[in-house]
């Protein structure tokens, strides 16, 4: 089993303490009402994944979402020449695999663990659950995050171009060239 626990292990998991404020800081789920962020928690599973664990591999059916209550999980793919690709690390509150779940599709990149986490999945079953008990309040909701990965996906494509920083002073004077040491 990739997250380094067997299932009989990941059943017996209490929900953490985690969960709930780690949901309410979030972007995406923390605009819930109370009872809306009630009826995911209850369907979320949480799940210990050790440094270096993949949690899904690129290619695979997207059959769950994830969301990162600790540590840091980094998404990469491999390009057509074996070339691992960095496109994200997701923090605590963030979460990747709605647009699967959604689409249909399978999964469009790999998922690690950078050091010890902790996620809270949720299966295709407890989606289509959420979706039966307010359609309207969920469907927002995974529209928001379909939307949010759609305005993304040409990260996901393939990222080449160099990026630049440049630090430009407002004002002479030495303060930027101290900043930039």
């Amino acid at each position: 089993h990739r997250s380094g626990l067997s299932p009989s292990d990941e059943a017996a998991e209490p929900v953490s303490e985690l969960l709930h404020p780690v949901l309410l800081a979030s972007k995406l789920f923390g605009a819930l009402a109370p009872e809306h962020l009630a009826l995911l928690e209850a369907q979320l599973r949480v799940e210990a994944v050790p440094a270096g664990s993949e949690v899904f591999r690129e290619g695979e059916p997207s059959d769950s979402l994830v969301i990162v209550l600790s540590g840091r999980l980094r998404v990469t793919r491999v390009d057509a020449r074996g070339n691992q690709l960095l496109y994200n690390e997701l923090c605590p509150g963030e979460s990747q695999g709605e647009a699967g779940l959604m689409l249909g599709q399978p999964r469009p990149a790999n998922l690690i663990a950078l050091r010890d986490s902790h996620i809270a999945r949720r299966d295709r079953q407890g989606f289509a659950a959420l979706l039966r008990a307010e359609p309207i309040v969920f469907n927002h909701l995974f529209s928001q995050a379909l939307f949010h990965y759609l305005r993304h996906i040409q990260q996901l494509q393939e990222r080449r171009r160099a990026q630049t920083v440049a630090l430009v002073p407002l004002h002479p004077g030495d303060e930027a060239a101290v900043l930039a040491q």
